[in-house]
């Protein structure tokens, strides 16, 4: 039984990577936030503008730099196995085990291999910047069931989480800033969905730590403040 790990450069690039998707949400969902909040205060006064802009950039940089040092541990610590009838994945923070029988799907991605289960919420990403790659997918094609379904994919996970977030802020610039009711309503009980839907994947997730779990809950803010919008929008279209 061998053990795969992430090289100290592939740490790196992981973690940049993944920190640079998530500012773009943050700061994204700040600037909404900040437009939302601001929408009738006069901003023609110097020095109240100059504050909104400098929390902005603070509250973006620090973020940036939280969340790069979690995802850095994380990925430093994770690690796959292969043993008999057993896939894991463990870091500092997750740890998830798929059986042979419960594979359901093998999808191979530009940038690895996302091993599915029964359970949707226990998949595995194998990213191809893992020291002797190569072997373990090899060995993971040969341990998954003749019968489940391998599919071929020139996009890679990175490409979808990406197309995700921009599809989610695309949904809050909408919902939050249109007036029209037509499509304002819609974007905002979709949004809404969408943020109270990763709250309760949270909650329910077995790997996130407690923390997290509370943190995640400042979702539900916003989620009920799209809620209003579109009920203000329907009652007084």
């Amino acid at each position: 039984m061998a053990t795969y790990r992430y090289p100290a450069d592939a740490v790196e690039s992981i973690t940049r990577n993944a920190a640079n998707r998530s500012s773009i949400t943050v700061g994204v969902a700040l600037f909404v936030g900040v437009v939302i909040a601001l929408w009738n205060v006069d901003l023609r006064q110097p020095l109240l503008l100059v504050l909104v802009l400098a929390s902005m950039v603070a509250a973006l940089f620090w973020s940036r730099w939280r969340i790069a040092q979690k995802l850095r541990e994380g990925v430093r610590s994770l690690e796959f196995e292969l043993d008999g009838d057993e896939l894991s994945g463990r870091g500092a923070r997750t740890s998830t085990t798929i059986r042979r029988e419960e594979v359901t799907r093998l999808r191979y991605m530009k940038d690895g291999i996302l091993v599915s289960a029964r359970n949707p919420r226990r998949t595995l990403h194998v990213k191809s910047a893992l020291a002797q790659y190569d072997e373990l997918a090899s060995m993971i094609e040969q341990w998954a069931p003749a019968g489940v379904s391998r599919i071929r994919s020139s996009t890679s996970f990175a490409s979808w989480v990406t197309l995700a977030i921009f599809a989610n802020i695309g949904l809050l610039f909408v919902g939050a800033l249109v007036e029209k009711p037509v499509i304002a309503i819609p974007c905002c009980v979709a949004e809404a969905i969408i943020l109270v839907g990763c709250v309760v994947f949270v909650w329910r997730s077995k790997a996130a730590e407690r923390r997290l779990k509370w943190q995640v809950l400042i979702a539900v803010v916003p989620a009920i403040s799209l809620l209003a919008r579109a009920w203000s929008l329907f009652k007084h279209p």
